[in-house]
């Protein structure tokens, strides 16, 4: 199954959490060249499935998009994580004008300096994914997206 029909699928079996958390039969291996820790790969994922469906006129897949990002911010640590490396590819994509929409960063990034604020004690003891190389868990690895966010877009997440 292509990404596209991929996207589409999650979509119809209502999964499309899953397939962004690269849950089950949705797994996306990342390139081994990037050395890439995600749990799915952000970059086809938007590219090769939710922009083409997008550009088919399917234009309510902003708006799924829009609000899984927002259910993953305050599920979880690990759905926290997949939401603030999607944002961030979203928003390179976003910048060097290769995506066809522009996500609404009025809700998502208040929702995601809530979580990162209201659960920093969880967070420094969490080292799966990138948190396994971090003295302070995924919380160093927050602190640090929160320095490339702001450089690179403005934002601010701590």
């Amino acid at each position: 199954m292509d990404i596209k029909e991929m996207v589409k699928d999650a979509i119809e079996e209502k999964e499309f959490i899953d397939m962004l958390e690269g849950k089950s039969h949705y797994k996306i291996e990342n390139s081994q060249l990037l050395n890439m820790t995600t749990p799915n790969d952000y970059i086809r994922i938007l590219k090769e499935g939710i922009y083409k469906v997008y550009n088919d006129s399917e234009k309510m897949i902003l708006q799924v998009l829009e609000n899984s990002l927002e259910e993953m911010i305050q599920q979880d640590i690990l759905g926290l994580y997949c939401a603030l490396e999607i944002i961030y590819v979203q928003l390179k994509f976003e910048k060097r004008k290769e995506s066809p929409f522009c996500i609404n960063t009025d809700k998502v990034i208040p929702l995601i300096q809530e979580e990162i604020k209201n659960n920093k004690d969880k967070l420094i003891r969490y080292y799966d994914w990138a948190g396994r190389n971090e003295e302070d868990g995924m919380y160093g690895y927050f602190l640090r997206m929160n320095q490339a966010y702001q450089t690179y877009f403005g934002y601010t997440l701590i």
